[in-house]
């Protein structure tokens, strides 16, 4: 998908290093050299990246985009942003500190949520750390490394209250699916590297992942191509800030291609154990397919990976989902209510296994004295030979009696001391 002269000029730099003449000598050299495989596969990933790259940008984010976003926000309603090829984290880091400054300038007390993305798993852990040398922050002003930043054996981490307020993974762009109902995508700098097509497709991925009229920054050298019937520019200025056409086609994710003959045919066990998928070559839309699940099913949901973490939030989560105190983690097992983790486990397993829609009734979850009943329902959905989804799906049902609740009334009590308890213990450190 990058442009092949670029990849090119990435291999040649490689053969410069190793002193290797010929391509037909330096494929030679990978089959017999495993880490110079992964040394050519770390500078194809292009990880240029610093705080505050672009000041124009920014001042075009404060002056222009933020005073729109908080226009419809409020403490139950976060403003969601995503920053593709993130590398290091350098540009993530910058949008949450400018954003937190907007914020505090104008006494405005609204939620964050901020996914930093890269295919670097390396790169992704340096941005979860948030460690930098003196040399990567010597363009910040004083006033900025004091309150943002704190001294780490001669390096500087970005404290605390910044990091819990950024979610880094590792995710390719051009295949995985997109977090979806975001204010602002940033995405400087990445779509250079792409050819055409490739372009054409995150472009669709980035209008099916804003939200109606959200806003798309790239970078000053990059447009939005021949995908002007999804995003028109923001304002009198030609610089690269855009807000989704909601007049358009909502675009559908473009996931994966496979094709019958490229694909490993599941066994005959395998293919008795899993839900049937709609294939023939065409693409899976992973917001269509969920889309027509929840035409029948109301509840609040969620679509969860196989890795159990969450992609996509439908409806009102809160009474059964919600952030854990310290870094911050879309794991479902990490943000589920207490009570309802071990028949999480349990019904998860079973539909994994079985292929099957699985759901279980009656549930009793406890939360600061009130005892209500849940059922919940997991459903897979394929969307290859390989790759698996879980929708979930919870329904309360009528609140029991004070009679029956006592019981658990305690265990609820328990449970908001326990977590008023962490709260204070880590408010104090």
């Amino acid at each position: 998908m990058y442009k092949p002269t670029m990849l090119k000029r990435r291999i040649l730099r490689r053969m410069v290093l190793q002193q290797i003449d010929s391509f037909s000598g330096y494929l030679s050299y990978l089959a017999d050299h495993p880490a110079e495989v992964d040394a050519l596969y770390q500078d194809e990933l292009i990880g240029v990246t610093s705080f505050f790259r672009e000041p124009a940008s920014f001042a075009r984010l404060i002056g222009e985009v933020f005073p729109e976003l908080v226009k419809t926000k409020s403490a139950q309603t976060p403003i969601r942003v995503w920053v593709p090829g993130c590398s290091t984290g350098e540009e993530a880091y910058s949008l949450a500190i400018c954003l937190l400054e907007f914020l505090v300038e104008r006494s405005l007390t609204i939620p964050i949520q901020l996914f930093g993305t890269d295919l670097n798993a390396q790169a992704i852990e340096i941005a979860r750390a948030g460690t930098y040398s003196p040399s990567a922050v010597g363009n910040l002003s004083p006033v900025r490394l004091e309150q943002f930043f704190q001294r780490t054996n001669g390096q500087y981490q970005i404290t605390k209250s910044v990091r819990d307020l950024c979610v880094f993974a590792r995710h390719n762009v051009l295949s995985d699916p997109p977090f979806s109902r975001l204010d602002l995508l940033s995405c400087q700098n990445l779509l250079i590297y792409l050819g055409a097509t490739a372009q054409r497709k995150v472009m669709q991925t980035f209008h099916y992942a804003l939200n109606p009229h959200g806003f798309l920054l790239l970078g000053p050298s990059e447009t939005i191509g021949n995908a002007s019937d999804l995003f028109g520019p923001v304002g009198e200025h030609n610089g690269p800030l855009y807000m989704q056409k909601t007049s358009s086609i909502r675009s559908p994710f473009p996931g994966n291609v496979h094709t019958a003959a490229s694909r490993k045919q599941p066994t005959p066990r395998e293919e008795g154990n899993l839900m049937p998928y709609n294939d023939g070559g065409r693409e899976f839309d992973l917001q269509k397919e969920t889309d027509r699940l929840l035409a029948s099913y109301a509840p609040a949901s969620v679509v969860i990976d196989a890795q159990m973490e969450i992609i996509q939030f439908h409806g009102h989560t809160t009474p059964f989902l919600e952030p854990t105190t310290g870094r911050a983690s879309l794991n479902l097992f990490k943000m589920a209510r207490e009570s309802l983790r071990l028949d999480l486990r349990t019904i998860i397993a079973k539909a994994k296994k079985s292929g099957q829609p699985v759901k279980k009734e009656g549930i009793q979850m406890g939360e600061y004295g009130n005892l209500r009943e849940v059922t919940i329902e997991v459903i897979p959905m394929r969307t290859s030979a390989r790759d698996h989804y879980f929708l979930i799906l919870f329904t309360e049902m009528t609140p029991l009696s004070t009679q029956d609740s006592a019981p658990l009334a305690a265990e609820g009590e328990q449970q908001h001391e326990r977590g008023v308890g962490r709260r204070s213990g880590a408010s104090s450190n």
